[in-house]
């Protein structure tokens, strides 16, 4: 009978530790998962140790009074392998006190124990945080070795009673389970505060020398203070849940993981793809094309990229199958695939330009690009186009024609055949729209060998679909005229021969149909050409070809020459907001203006906030109403500057 309660006895204890071993394992699986940072520390921690036993004062509360609360020390040695799992070993100098009252005696003990424990660490609140925090909180369990020595008295009567090692070789030795917590605070990354408590469960009744009950305990509550040291992060994964994949990275050494990660990180590094962008260093101001060259070898390709461009820059779909166009509000997005067995592409964009003013312009391209095991690779371009204006331009072809006329001189007779079979370069045309499905292209059928003044209204690179709600809208009962020319669409209204007569039709267009922008246009002999704006009953400068003078002041210049002389430096910009004193943050206004930039100018205590920058009166006035209409800024008005200097509001 004695000999089967002893082995049911210790039976309980491997029963035990197998619980605590599987746990363990169990543990650090599933800690591991969450990916590795290798990390050794040492602690010191010291604190009191409470007796749970026979001997006690009172049941539940310490007496500090009967000396229950005695000091103790003790050593930590661990390794982490991860923030949120790791294992340690303490080694503990335990001191133990108790006194019991009884009718007639009291009975008192001291016990000095060194205990070995060999426990893991867990922290489970560091699998639900996305980053890393300075505090940890940690369960602790495993099994120890515990060493002791006892004394047990009768203070009554000064007799001994138990002498377990005291004095004498007859030491104890029991084993014990330790469960606890632990809170950490990371003060330096090589250094943590602590704060632990453990409950030790002793597999022995004579801890206290006096053998009453089955089992005794203690606990053990300290501060402490950690270091940490040997940092080494590894891969972020080492085993894996499943048991049946062979290929799994759990069948392989850290050593090949490392390396085949190093492997396919130094792949990524290197670039499978060349690219590269061409724009025009200037361009017409109709519009330019863009080229974007991807370059591979024996590798698949998919990815996007998008359009950054200022207002007025309208992009249109490549000619490439391989590409798609999405427009989105002012976000113009291209998706491309490219096969396996092609090994370049080229991308051609066709950018047209909404009457824009001459200057330099940023041309903004990003995305990505990704090859067949899905890393990408970014897509990052940021080059400037000068924009040439309409006469400029005219006056570079008009330069380029005399050329290779003089130079087809020298050619024989059948190569100056073809030049005089060529067309010339910008003939308006007039587009009937008395069937809009068809949109039918004609060559102007109007006399040629006499001038007409025009209301022009609007213009746009693409023919618009439906003009007959833009005639309701406006009360307009005028039949819409379209010229084409120069790669614009331009919508004229009335035709008249006398230019006060298009000057008073003009402005009757203005108030009552609301085309704030409205001017007068003049076409003679197929070719157009502006009146000026600030004094439009004054005589337009000569033209070199000879035209008596009754004919010079009722015809102006015409589009080929200049129209006017614009004096150098004078400028027209769109005054949106002003300020007194106190200036406008600069990303306010820039948030409602979108990809317009917004200048900042200040006169004494007052501050101006303009947008655009235009060299001709009437772009400023119509880039007025589009202010006004899109943006709206119903205040904003045209300024006049003269070399960066504002002058004078123009009515």
């Amino acid at each position: 009978m004695d000999s089967f309660m002893y082995f049911r006895k210790q039976s309980d204890i491997y029963i035990i530790l197998i619980i605590i071993f599987l746990n363990m394992i169990s543990v650090s699986l599933f800690a591991q998962s969450k990916g590795q940072e290798k990390q050794w520390f040492v602690g010191l921690n010291g604190g009191t140790d409470l007796f749970w036993g026979d001997i006690k004062y009172n049941a539940f509360l310490p007496s500090a009074k009967m000396n229950e609360l005695p000091m103790s020390i003790g050593l930590l040695f661990g390794h982490s392998f991860s923030k949120s799992y790791g294992i340690n070993t303490a080694l503990d100098f335990v001191n133990l006190r108790g006194k019991q009252v009884f009718i007639t005696d009291t009975l008192s003990f001291k016990t000095q124990a060194l205990a070995l424990s060999l426990k893991a660490q867990f922290d489970p609140i560091a699998f639900f945080r996305k980053k890393d925090s300075k505090t940890s909180l940690f369960f602790e369990s495993g099994a120890g070795l515990i060493v002791w020595k006892s004394f047990l008295e009768n203070q009554t009567f000064n007799d001994t009673i138990s002498n377990l090692g005291w004095g004498n070789s007859n030491k104890k030795i029991g084993l014990f389970i330790p469960l606890g917590i632990r809170l950490e605070y990371r003060i330096k990354p090589y250094l943590s505060a602590t704060f632990s408590g453990n409950y030790n469960f002793v597999f022995s009744d004579l801890l206290d020398a006096h053998a009453i009950g089955q089992n005794d305990s203690y606990t053990y509550t300290s501060l402490g203070i950690h270091f940490h040291f040997g940092n080494q992060k590894t891969i972020p994964k080492l085993l894996s849940y499943s048991l049946i994949n062979f290929h799994s990275d759990s069948i392989r050494t850290p050593k090949e993981i490392l390396e085949r990660t190093k492997e396919t990180t130094t792949k990524e590094i290197q670039n499978p793809f060349a690219l590269s962008l061409t724009v025009p260093e200037k361009a017409s101001h109709t519009g330019l094309e863009i080229q974007l060259k991807i370059a591979k070898l024996g590798i698949p390709a998919t990815g996007f990229f998008r359009l950054l461009l200022p207002a007025g820059f309208i992009p249109k779909a490549s000619s490439n199958e391989n590409v798609s166009f999405t427009k989105l509000g002012q976000q113009y997005e291209y998706d491309f695939i490219i096969p396996m067995n092609q090994d370049s592409c080229i991308i051609r964009i066709p950018i047209f330009l909404s009457e824009i003013a001459k200057g330099s312009y940023p041309i903004l391209i990003e995305g990505e690009i990704k090859n067949q095991k899905g890393n990408t690779f970014p897509i990052k371009f940021a080059n400037y186009t000068e924009i040439i204006s309409e006469a400029d331009w005219n006056q570079g072809l008009l330069a380029k024609e005399k050329f290779q006329i003089s130079n087809s001189s020298s050619q024989p007779i059948g190569s100056q055949t073809k030049l005089e079979k060529q067309e010339p370069v910008s003939l308006p045309k007039t587009v009937n729209i008395t069937d809009p499905a068809k949109q039918t292209v004609d060559l102007m059928t109007k006399n040629t060998t006499e001038g007409f003044y025009h209301i022009q209204i609007m213009a746009s690179r693409s023919l618009l679909p439906n003009l007959q709600n833009l005639k309701m809208l406006h009360q307009l009962e005028e039949e819409i005229q379209i010229m084409e020319g120069d790669g614009w669409y331009r919508y004229n209204v009335y035709t008249s021969k006398n230019k006060e007569e298009a000057q008073s039709l003009c402005a009757k267009v203005r108030s009552q149909n609301n085309f704030p922008q409205a001017f007068v246009v003049y076409y003679e002999n197929g070719k157009r050409s502006l009146l000026t704006h600030s004094s439009p009953t004054s005589t337009p400068l000569k033209t070199e070809n000879k035209i008596a003078k009754s004919e010079i002041s009722e015809r102006p210049k015409t589009e080929s020459k200049i129209a006017y002389a614009p004096e150098p430096g004078l400028t027209y910009r769109i005054e949106i907001a002003q300020a007194f004193d106190q200036p406008i943050p600069l990303y306010l206004l820039q948030n409602k203006v979108g990809k317009e930039r917004v200048r900042e100018f200040n006169e004494n205590t007052n501050f101006y906030y303009t947008i655009g920058n235009f060299e001709d009166l009437n772009i400023a006035r119509g880039f007025l109403n589009y202010v006004k209409t899109q943006f709206h800024f119903e205040n904003a008005k045209i300024i006049q500057f003269q070399n960066n200097q504002r002058m004078k509001p123009i009515e």
